[in-house]
């Protein structure tokens, strides 16, 4: 679908051209009333020191879980995410559609729309900045209330462009706003069938960057590190008020509710790269960019069991390793089943075995063996034998480079 198509039919969703948000005005917005200064500043005012956000954004029993950072899904977030997930509770076999409120007082920023060409419909992300150094934001918020819609205004000249990840295609669009919005003012609905989760995140520029071991790979093109939002994420669950704080880091851990995470930071990591070590984020060689992520690799550990070890593999390893979270438990001594954070570039070969997939079912029967080439460089194979045994292993012409 060209890029007008997209935009025209998100302006056909705000209603054409409307009267003032009040409703005060009549007819093709004769009788708008100008947003005053307070609600459309020149410049958002800077962060305080207290709690930013006040309630949450789903109602606790519209919820079954709340996924932290770090989850794994390849291909499409082959790394660990920068969001959470509320997962939604089920009405019949489906997700329930719910309501999304705001969090804070705040202004929206950014809103972007999302055509799932496949499966033929539009989501969006908004993104709300209670102050200046911090912003967070949902993605996959459907049906936002008209009024607001309205003074988000059409997406005729906003940023367009269509994508591929995740085996599906989606025409993008996202442009830049300014609205003002109060703690819980209605944003949408989350929820729906095929969209199961309502993802929150969140970034703080007064806090100290990430440390990826090689930044400009996470960076767009033409950002510099300084106004980087990838090295800034934060887990929006530390910026609520304490009450509503503790109620949401109680829900941390698997997306039915299940089992919980335990280990600190409770609400996951999504930076695990060890410099000059296995474990972090791995990149196809010949590639710059980290987006679309789906031919990577991250070796890195789960995001609710840090416990355990997990092969995130993209679609470049394929048909010999296909796509998918493979989870092993880690040792601290030999060549078998070692942690990524200490395999180094020393010139052994190591070898992964006894798979799991995610919640303990059993994986392909399998070996993997990896080798660090230098500081740099990794390059990864599956074997044919079922286990490690006792070594030693080589890599053949099927093994794939990786890079940083």
């Amino acid at each position: 679908m060209k890029r007008i198509f997209l935009c025209a039919a998100v302006f056909l969703l705000a209603g054409g051209i409307w009267a003032d948000p009040g409703g005060k005005g009549k007819g093709k917005g004769k009788g708008k009333v100008p947003e005053s200064r307070e609600e459309r500043p020149e410049r958002i005012p800077a962060c305080g020191s207290g709690p930013e956000l006040t309630q949450s954004p789903l109602a606790m029993g519209d919820f079954l879980g709340l996924v932290p950072l770090g989850n794994l899904n390849p291909t499409g977030h082959v790394f660990p995410t920068d969001h959470m997930y509320f997962y939604i509770r089920r009405s019949g076999s489906d997700p329930a559609t719910v309501p999304v409120v705001a969090p804070s007082d705040g202004w929206i920023t950014q809103v972007a729309a999302s055509e799932h060409v496949g499966a033929g419909f539009t989501d969006y992300q908004i993104a709300i900045s209670p102050c200046r150094e911090f912003k967070y934001y949902f993605g996959h918020v459907s049906n936002i209330p008209p009024k607001l819609l309205h003074r988000i205004g059409d997406f005729a000249a906003a940023d367009c462009h269509s994508y591929s990840t995740g085996g599906e295609t989606f025409n993008y669009c996202r442009k830049e706003v300014r609205v003002r919005i109060r703690a819980g003012q209605r944003l949408g609905t989350a929820g729906r069938p095929g969209q199961n989760a309502l993802d929150m995140g969140a970034f703080d520029f007064r806090v100290p960057a990430l440390p990826y071991a090689n930044t400009a790979r996470v960076c767009p093109s033409g950002v510099p590190a300084g106004a980087c939002e990838a090295l800034q994420v934060v887990c929006p669950v530390d910026y609520f008020s304490s009450g509503v704080a503790d109620a949401l880091e109680a829900r941390l851990g698997t997306w039915d509710g299940s089992l919980l995470r335990t280990v600190d930071p409770l609400c996951g990591e999504v930076e695990q790269d060890e410099p000059d070590k296995a474990q972090g984020k791995w990149y196809v060689s010949g590639t710059t960019e980290m987006y679309p992520e789906d031919p990577h690799l991250a070796l890195v550990h789960d995001n609710v069991e840090p416990e355990k070890g997990a092969f995130s593999v993209g679609n470049s390893l394929a048909p010999g390793l296909s796509s998918g979270v493979y989870f092993f438990t880690p040792t601290h001594s030999g060549l078998v089943n070692r942690d990524f954070d200490e395999v180094l570039s020393d010139g052994d070969i190591y070898c992964y075995d006894s798979f799991s997939l995610r919640y303990g079912g059993p994986a392909p029967a399998m070996s993997v063996i990896i080798q660090m080439t230098s500081d740099t460089t990794l390059q990864i194979e599956k074997q044919s034998a079922a286990t490690c045994g006792s070594g030693p292993w080589s890599f053949t012409s099927a093994a794939r480079e990786f890079e940083r």
